[in-house]
């Protein structure tokens, strides 16, 4: 059943976002089709009309799709059509899951869809020459990081971990604050702006704890030139921050599993 939700969850967002990533490649294209071409006045102002076209559609594919993602939690179980979604024979649980599975994958897409058109735009004007500076800037800092005990197998699952933990998050934590805001009848939107600044001040509180204890054993590693010891310490804040972050995500997800099972509220 969870496949035939997230199906439905992906036609369901696709409506609103597939416009948007139609409205990029277009403005792409014309942008790209406008810096080939001879130089006059009416190709300046077709390239103007395109790049801010461009510049629209990058917002929109940027904020859009989270808001798009948001309302359409919303909408299919806090109002109305909760009542359709929740007299299907499917656990709270599966909803959750299916929502955050088409979120990761579509902001997945976004951020493919994003890198491919600054790499369209791009192409072709960035000689050797600018490729070889950027390359030997990599190189410079991939070997300062070698330096300091960050090896590729680290820097890889740093990269692929945190952005991944951070998508999911981020839904979670809006899921949760959303659910979490329909207990105050009457002022839901304020509820839920209330536990999301109770769950944003939680967690900076929490990130200044591990700075100050691990900020003295990194500032004498510092003083004293270590910066093997420097990136050990680094690399083991990174880890902690990242393992309180799953913690409270975690919590989360049980925590708006609960509401959704038994304090649901619908409009």
């Amino acid at each position: 059943m969870l496949g035939k939700l997230l199906k439905y969850d992906f036609k369901a967002v696709s409506r609103y976002l597939l416009p948007i990533f139609g409205l990029l490649l277009i403005s792409t294209c014309g942008t790209k089709l406008t810096l080939e071409l001879p130089e006059n006045n009416l190709v300046k102002v077709f390239r103007s009309v395109f790049l801010i076209a461009y510049v629209i559609s990058l917002i929109a594919i940027g904020a859009g799709a989270l808001i798009i993602l948001i309302l359409h939690f919303y909408k299919n179980l806090m109002t109305d059509q909760g009542y359709l979604s929740f007299t299907l024979p499917v656990t709270p649980t599966a909803h959750l899951a299916s929502k955050l599975i088409n979120g990761t994958i579509w902001t997945l897409l976004t951020l493919v869809a994003i890198f491919l058109s600054v790499l369209l735009l791009t192409a072709g004007h960035i000689g050797r020459e600018e490729w070889t500076i950027l390359k030997d800037l990599f190189d410079s800092m991939l070997r300062e990081l070698h330096a300091i005990g960050f090896t590729n197998g680290k820097l890889l699952f740093y990269l692929i971990t945190f952005p991944l933990a951070g998508t999911i998050g981020s839904q979670i934590t809006v899921y949760f604050c959303i659910c979490a805001g329909q207990l105050f009848s009457g002022h839901r939107i304020i509820g839920a702006f209330v536990f999301y600044f109770g769950v944003y001040v939680v967690n900076q509180v929490v990130e200044v704890v591990l700075l100050m204890l691990n900020g003295k054993l990194f500032a004498q590693l510092t003083l004293s030139s270590d910066f093997t010891g420097v990136g050990t310490v680094v690399g083991n804040l990174m880890i902690q921050s990242l393992l309180f972050s799953l913690l409270l995500y975690i919590v989360l997800f049980f925590v708006t599993r609960y509401l959704l099972n038994h304090k649901l509220n619908l409009e």
